[in-house]
């Protein structure tokens, strides 16, 4: 699953490199099937794939000055949520050759019960991230946003990762 969050925001760095846009125009998109709601800079393209056993849900949508993605696998056995949230934080910076900045554990609401989770940020020469990765048994959620270097609006990296929500189980 890390590899192909890095390949989709490698192809979205280049859309965000321009001004900063306002939120206006930013869409909710949600996912009964996965379980998940975002909110995008415009209407998310998806990738579905699978990678060594892993189902993965790509949704990514860019405007100029934002890029918001989120990441769904599905892995055939629940994962340890501490090694998974370290190893997707370091391989996503390692994939966007960003340097992190801040890092911490955390957890997130699937209705009543709280799930296992980590938020970082992470900065490139040229690209501000900010990301939240969420471990719920087999299935990880990633969250990330990145706006440019200098004059990125972190509202815009804001609304990305604070407009994701899990949606109740059904």
């Amino acid at each position: 699953m890390r590899h192909m969050v890095l390949r989709v925001l490698m192809v979205f760095a280049t859309a965000i490199a321009a001004a900063p846009s306002a939120l206006a125009g930013w869409v909710i998109h949600e996912v009964p099937e996965l379980g998940f709601a975002g909110l995008f800079p415009k209407t998310p393209a998806l990738e579905a794939t699978s990678e060594n056993g892993v189902s993965i849900s790509r949704f990514a949508g860019a405007n100029v000055g934002a890029m918001c993605l989120v990441v769904v696998g599905d892995y055939p056995v629940a994962v340890d949520p501490d090694a998974q949230t370290v190893a997707s934080r370091d391989d996503f910076a390692k994939g966007v050759k960003a340097k992190i900045t801040s890092s911490g554990r955390i957890t997130f609401p699937r209705g009543t019960v709280n799930l296992p989770a980590m938020e970082f940020e992470a900065a490139s020469a040229t690209l501000a991230f900010r990301s939240m990765i969420i471990i719920d048994g087999a299935r990880v959620y990633q969250v990330a946003a990145g706006v440019p270097i200098p004059d990125g609006d972190t509202a815009e990296m804001d609304a990305c990762i604070r407009g994701f929500r899990l949606l109740p189980r059904s």
